[in-house]
């Protein structure tokens, strides 16, 4: 991957001038990309701004990596988003395995609740009837899919913001959201981040707009001397329980590798959510198919009978 690739580089002791100069490793950027990111290391940019105008990376990316840059800590914050880079792709295939089974069942719904137009009316208006439901499922799934991995961040932010207002599915976007924010801020401080870029950091990449306006904030309380978990719960980032955890792990000096766990918690507990709302839906969708189909049975068993009737009058 070229993040990593990146990072083992400059361990290596390669300058960034030369990493995109030197043939051996400027074929690490894609060829479509070489001559962007070249121009722009030229003009005096920074990695952060090379990799978000050649589009290798999100603004939230482009942030860790500008921190690194500041801080002196450019490979394990190219390490770092290569490894959330990874889970996020993880993350959009695990909803697409989740979404699969309502939006097969809407899918069976369009094709199915018409057929007896098949024998009353014909293909055609079978066709009229059903096509717009295959359509409008076919343009929502691949659409929702475009959108989600091309979205600029800020339209990301803002999308995600509006899902965090919506019952159960905010409370998904909410835990999957903090889940990501402090398995980052884990990853930092234990690749020897000072805590108040750490912090800024993961609250600057967290994707939702509300905890990305305090990562100023958050580094205000650090500097105010308050501690990682005092700062993280006057964010809101987690609340008084999560913060009372955190903080004990601060004494114990285990924060680095608590921070992960309590992201896995989150994770999990968002995992569960997801699980109930696929049923939800899953079996509302199911519950339209089966009413659908009886009714469509219904009115085809009335049909007959009356042409039946019709039949036997002549």
């Amino acid at each position: 991957m070229l993040l990593l690739a990146l990072a083992q580089a400059l361990e290596a002791g390669l300058s960034l001038r030369q990493l995109v100069h030197d043939p051996a490793t400027a074929g690490l950027v894609p060829a479509n990309k070489r001559a962007l990111v070249r121009g722009v290391v030229d003009a005096g940019g920074s990695l952060a701004d090379a990799l978000a105008d050649a589009h290798l990376v999100d603004d939230a990316g482009a942030a860790v990596i500008a921190a690194g840059e500041r801080g002196g800590f450019l490979p394990a914050a190219l390490r770092t988003v290569a490894a959330d880079v990874l889970e996020r792709r993880q993350r959009r295939r695990r909803l697409a395995l989740a979404l699969a089974y309502p939006a097969l069942l809407v899918l069976l719904a369009s094709v199915i609740l018409p057929l007896p137009l098949l024998v009353t009316a014909g293909a055609g208006a079978y066709l009229a009837r059903a096509a717009p439901g295959v359509v409008m499922v076919v343009v929502v799934l691949v659409g929702g899919f475009a959108l989600a991995t091309r979205l600029p961040a800020r339209a990301k932010a803002a999308v995600l913001g509006v899902c965090a207002r919506v019952p159960l599915l905010g409370a998904i976007v909410v835990d999957d959201t903090r889940a990501a924010m402090l398995r980052l801020l884990g990853r930092l401080l234990a690749a020897g981040v000072p805590a108040r870029g750490a912090l800024a950091s993961s609250l600057a990449a967290s994707g939702l707009a509300n905890l990305g306006q305090r990562a100023d904030e958050g580094a205000r309380a650090l500097d105010g001397g308050r501690t990682i978990a005092e700062a993280l719960v006057e964010t809101e980032v987690v609340d008084d329980a999560l913060g009372a955890r955190v903080a004990l792990a601060e004494r114990t000096g285990d924060l680095d590798t608590a921070l992960p766990r309590l992201a896995v918690e989150l994770k999990e507990r968002a995992a569960r959510r997801v699980v109930m709302l696929t049923i939800a839906t899953g079996m509302f969708a199911f519950l339209v198919v089966a009413v659908g189909i009886a009714r469509a049975l219904v009115v085809q068993t009335q049909a007959t009978y009356d042409a039946i009737d019709r039949a036997t009058a002549e």
